[in-house]
């Protein structure tokens, strides 16, 4: 069984669970948010070009972008590029999710930080606080954010308990799908690829993830 357990670092460079509570709060929050991003993504474009003669590997980043490459493979959506390094790494795609709001789009963001515990068997879950914290503060480009602002859009004025309930759903979903032991064995081969050489083009992350899981077989079951 997989334990939950907190998870032992933020959510990506750019994460923060601060909820600011006065406007020069959130003038930091946004800065330091815009100063991470500004030199993170610049890298992520260089190691795409191939500019990656050395590299520090980082197994909790390589465990997240190959959760979110797998699960995305299973729901439709096809990975042009992958990189993880101790500086951090991204999933490039080469075909959009079928919405920006879809659960498909929704869980793919999910499994990174949930992927993240595998090699130790546990998964973390936000507590309530954090998820509130995250609809607040939700400026960042992280995975948790990017799903609270989708799931902002699609709720009803005044409805923040739906927020929190679709959440808590999506969760469930994700952690179902990563509870899977072809899902898991997919995720740990890319996984160690990363860690190995740092960068992976979408033809071979598919390659890897085909001996394992069949690419598109959750299309139409989580929509």
């Amino acid at each position: 069984m997989t334990e939950l357990a907190p998870t032992p670092e933020p959510f990506g460079p750019s994460a923060t669970w601060l909820v600011p509570r006065t406007a020069r709060e959130l003038a930091i929050v946004q800065a330091e948010i815009q100063k991470a991003e500004a030199t993170f993504w610049p890298m992520i474009e260089a190691r795409r070009a191939g500019e990656m003669t050395e590299f520090a590997p980082d197994r909790r980043i390589a465990f997240h972008e190959a959760g979110h490459a797998i699960v995305g493979l299973l729901v439709g959506i096809s990975p042009e590029f992958v990189c993880a390094s101790a500086e951090g790494g991204a999933v490039i795609w080469s075909t959009p999710a079928p919405s920006k709001n879809g659960n498909g789009r929704l869980v793919t963001l999910m499994a990174g930080p949930m992927a993240e515990g595998i090699p130790d068997n546990w998964t973390h879950r936000p507590t309530d606080e954090e998820v509130e914290a995250g609809l607040v503060c939700s400026m960042s480009s992280s995975d948790l954010n990017q799903i609270f602002r989708c799931l902002a859009d699609r709720r009803l004025p005044g409805s923040d308990r739906s927020v929190m309930d679709e959440f808590r759903q999506l969760e469930a979903a994700t952690i179902a799908i990563l509870a899977r032991n072809d899902v898991r064995a997919a995720i740990r081969a890319v996984a160690g690829e990363l860690m190995s050489v740092g960068r992976l083009t979408g033809d071979a992350v598919i390659e890897i993830a085909s001996r394992h899981v069949v690419p598109g077989s959750l299309v139409g079951e989580v929509e």
